[in-house]
Formats: C-alpha cells, sequence, structure tokens
C-alpha cells in the first residue's frame, strides 16, 4: 500500500507529481486546532482527493471532530458524503502514543493510523540522537501497529526523505518486517518503490 503526499502543511502546496495509477494520494491537513484546517478541508474535496492525512492526534475524538467537518464540506460541495476518507498520524508526538490509541467504531472513514519518526524524534527531544532506532521510537512504532491491529485498520509508516533509492528501498524492506502495511511517500519516486516492496505481501 503506497500512498503518494500531493500536498503539505497549512497551506497545502501543491507537489509537481500527477496521478500515479494505482497508488493513493491523500492530502496532509493542519491539526485539526489549526485555524486553517476548514480551509484545508475545503480545497482537498474541490480537489476531489480521496484521502486526507491528520497529524498530531492526541486524541481518537479528534477523527470524530474531522469526519464531522468533512462531512459538511462534502455537503456543500455536492460530492458524496462518505467518500474521503482519513488516515490518522498518532505516531508523530508522545501523546498521542500515548493517549490516543483506541480508534475502534469511530468513522467508517478511518482507514489507516501512521507513524512518523522523524516528528516524534523531535516532539520527545531527540532530534540529535546518534541512535538511529532508539527505545521510545521502536515502542512507539510498536504502539501504533498495536492500535492500529486492535482497531482493523491499516497500520502505515510515514517515509522519511532520503536521495538515495537503495537506502529508501532497505527502510522500505525493513518498515515492512517491521509490521506495516505500506508508506506514505513523498516524492513520486518513493511511491513506486513503496508500491514495488509491499505489494508483495
Amino acid at each position: 500500500m503506497a500512498w503518494q503526499l500531493v500536498a503539505a502543511g497549512d497551506h497545502l502546496h501543491e507537489t509537481a507529481t500527477g496521478r500515479i495509477s494505482s497508488l493513493g494520494r491523500a492530502v496532509l491537513l493542519p491539526p485539526i486546532d489549526s485555524p486553517q484546517i476548514r480551509s484545508a478541508i475545503g480545497r482537498a474535496i474541490a480537489a476531489a482527493e480521496q484521502s486526507v492525512i491528520l497529524p498530531r492526534v492526541r486524541d481518537p475524538a479528534e477523527v470524530q471532530h474531522l469526519d464531522v467537518l468533512l462531512t459538511v464540506a462534502e455537503t456543500e460541495a455536492g460530492q458524496a458524503v462518505g467518500a474521503t476518507t482519513i488516515i490518522a498520524v498518532c505516531g508523530d508526538t508522545a501523546e498521542g502514543v500515548l493517549f490516543g490509541q483506541d480508534f475502534r467504531r469511530l468513522s467508517t472513514r478511518l482507514k489507516a493510523l501512521a507513524f512518523d519518526a522523524s516528528a516524534l524524534m523531535v516532539s520527545i527531544g531527540l532530534a540529535d540522537s546518534i541512535d538511529r532506532d532508539p527505545e521510545p521510537l521502536r515502542v512507539a512504532r510498536a504502539n501504533v501497529i498495536l492500535a492500529a491491529a486492535a482497531a482493523g485498520l491499516k497500520a502505515l509508516d510515514m517515509a522519511t526523505d532520503p536521495a538515495d533509492p537503495a537506502l529508501f528501498r532497505l527502510e522500505c524492506e525493513e518498515a515492512r518486517r517491521q509490521g506495516f502495511h505500506g508508506r506514505i511517500a513523498r516524492q513520486a519516486w518513493q511511491a513506486e518503490i513503496i508500491a514495488a516492496v509491499f505489494d508483495r505481501r
């Protein structure tokens, strides 16, 4: 399972990549408490993107809040209610990892939980750690994978941004062995490698 990240941040800067056959596309929204959340959702719905990614999910109720906002935006745009699915990033803050783990029966839109190692390292003050995979990161990764399994959801890993495709493929192989069902690509070339690795499941 590969998801091509087609927009990022509060301003939703579009990437130069086009639609990639057989790969999912997802818009990265700002956090649910951002003043830009409604306008970001509106742009995603207007572009008819199939999925949105909600970062910094610290409480499962935030997913329900997003569900309501998506329903309003879809209705206003004359689109089918429920067409836009949700990927919740609960593995990018300590709060999300520890307190946001029960995602059962929250929303029929919710399809996956995501882990973002780089963001979590910054969140817990380990951005400069010489240990590539410190113990808190391993525990958090396992928690997200288990939370997804308990809720019947997919577990996705947010891709890093190495320039070397061979190194990136090794990272994908490792993520697959760890129990992830796919990764979220930051660039088009990454999505192709992710699909090649995870389609073998």
